[in-house]
C-alpha cells in the first residue's frame, strides 16, 4: 500500500493572499508536506501535517 505516500505541495502564490484545500481520497491518513520551491516567497506557515481518511485540509 502507499502508506509511506508523501504528499509535496508547491505552493506558488503571495502568502495570506490564498487559500489551497488539499483532499485526501485514500482510505487511509496522508502525510503532506507544504513548500514554496518555485516561488520568490517562502511558505512560512506552519506544516499542515496529515490529511485523515477521507477529509480535508486549508492552507
Amino acid at each position: 500500500m502507499l502508506a509511506g505516500l508523501l504528499v509535496f505541495v508547491a505552493v506558488m502564490v503571495a502568502p495570506a493572499s490564498h487559500t489551497i484545500t488539499l483532499i485526501n481520497h485514500y482510505s487511509y491518513s496522508v502525510p503532506i508536506y507544504m513548500d514554496s520551491a518555485y516561488s520568490p516567497v517562502p511558505y512560512s506557515r506552519a506544516q499542515p501535517g496529515t490529511i485523515g481518511a477521507g477529509s480535508s485540509v486549508n492552507v
